[in-house]
């Protein structure tokens, strides 16, 4: 009976130890292939400037403003011109942008 069960049922072991996680070790949670992620941060940049434009010069909305110029100015900065590779650490920057810029000039991202 045994042999027609191991006929029956495939092996299930994996023998990959780079596909096991070790003892205590959680999973990382699957993110956006990198070129979404930038896709949608410059989604997110183009928003801020819409509004930007919109805000204007209007001297009630200073804070805004000025806040919004410094996100701009911050993924700016950080990101590389190559879109082709995204690295481990720029993909994180962009996320944590992404969720930083969320509630600036009234989007939602």
């Amino acid at each position: 009976m045994d042999d027609i069960i191991k006929q029956i049922t495939p092996e299930t072991e994996k023998s990959d130890a780079s596909t096991q996680l070790l003892e205590g070790q959680k999973a990382e949670p699957a993110g956006p292939p990198k070129n979404q992620l930038r896709r949608r941060v410059e989604a997110r940049i183009a928003e801020l400037i819409a509004e930007l434009e919109r805000l204007g010069d209007d001297p009630a909305k200073h804070r805004q403003i000025r806040a919004i110029h410094i996100a701009l100015k911050g993924v700016h900065d950080s990101m590389s011109q190559d879109s082709a590779s995204v690295g481990r650490m720029e993909a994180a920057q962009m996320s944590r942008w992404l969720d930083s810029t969320r509630y600036l000039g009234g989007g939602s991202s």
